[in-house]
């Protein structure tokens, strides 16, 4: 799993360090003693694990656009950074229907631009681009491996498949021949504490459990591959101390999969996080009658645990748990006790394994 003796000193590189999965990415580079280096366009949400940890003290926070090209590659050359995580994304499929133009322009320009300052610094050995599950063509069992043919059937997903075809590209072309390992992380959705996005199914409960108002689930039986945020981040760390280690055998594009459990449906999940949240919160509209207990059980058929010596530890039911936890805490201002807790309770996990 993860080691903590080979981030300690190295300088690391995070993209959109302020959102959901980059801050909590950066808190943990942090606390393992890298060097840690962020970009942001903005500074995230108020209420979220950037502002909660107090990031912007612990790590060295670059304002910048990903679309700018110069600015990337100053910001590259001011630091030189060893190893990059490309989390910088407009990540939203809604979004991505009503702004086309914009998600092409950061998915894929700005991919392009990280790949630029990559083989312009030549300190740097590696490079992880998180992209999505959702730009490879699924099987009808919602499974996808990474050489399956990439598309995408919404313009987030075609983006990231777009900047996928990319960074192969680049890799084979620039990359490799320097001696630099590059890879693409694909997951699905994922869940944790700090996510205030739009049109998640988490951060929408929240906020209506909140406010007290009505939810509206619009398609309860829609079954996902739930994932916790710091499975997450620990396979994008493994997959790091694999590329730095044997750049050519680990360049490729690798699929983080939940456990092998029962695949929960949207209406499991709303009933889940009502349960631990606000037991008491009943007004849930479904816009069709919810079907519980799906019997298909999600497989990883994929490499990834076996090479990356990696594996989930944490299940979909208690990933929705540790988001109530931390959503409960924030609203008694407690996220930055919650979020440091959270975080060394799944190193602890780590540890043990």
């Amino acid at each position: 799993m993860v080691n903590s003796t080979f981030w300690k000193n190295k300088t690391v590189l995070v993209t959109g360090c302020t959102g959901f999965k980059g801050a909590w990415l950066c808190l943990w580079l942090s606390a393992m003693g890298a060097r840690v280096v962020g970009t942001a366009r903005g500074t995230g949400s108020p209420n979220g694990v950037f502002a909660a940890a107090n990031l912007a003290e612990k790590i060295t926070l670059e304002r910048a656009d990903i679309r700018d090209e110069s600015r990337i590659l100053e910001i590259f050359a001011a630091h030189k950074p060893q190893v990059v995580f490309h989390l910088a994304a407009q990540p939203l499929v809604g979004l991505s229907y009503e702004c086309p133009d914009e998600t092409y322009a950061i998915n894929v320009i700005g991919t392009l631009n990280v790949l630029a300052g990559i083989r312009a610094t030549a300190e740097c050995r590696c490079g992880i681009f998180v992209t999505t599950d959702r730009c490879a063509q699924q099987a009808a069992n919602g499974q996808s491996r990474p050489n399956e043919l990439l598309g995408g059937f919404d313009p987030y997903s075609n983006s990231k498949a777009a900047s996928e075809i990319l960074i192969a590209t680049y890799r084979s072309t620039f990359l490799l021949p320097q001696g630099k390992g590059i890879a693409m992380g694909r997951s699905g959705n994922v869940v944790g504490g700090g996510d205030w996005a739009k049109d998640r199914l988490i951060p929408d409960c929240i906020r209506a459990m909140q406010a007290g108002e009505a939810l509206t689930i619009r398609n309860p039986n829609a079954a996902k591959p739930w994932q916790y945020v710091l499975d997450i981040l620990a396979g994008y760390l493994c997959l790091g101390q694999k590329l730095w280690e044997q750049p050519q055998a680990f360049s490729q594009a690798w699929n983080f999969r939940p456990q092998d459990e029962p695949m929960l449906t949207v209406g499991d999940m709303v009933q889940v996080l009502r349960d631990a949240y606000d037991p008491d919160y009943h007004d849930i509209r479904y816009g069709q009658p919810p079907r519980h207990g799906l019997e298909q059980v999600q497989r990883d058929e994929s490499p990834t645990r076996a090479m990356l010596d990696w594996r989930p530890l944490v299940s979909a039911v208690d990933a929705v748990a540790h988001a109530a936890r931390w959503y409960q805490a924030a609203a008694k201002q407690n996220a930055a006790a919650e979020t440091m807790a959270q975080l060394q309770e799944y190193r602890k996990m780590c540890e043990q394994t």
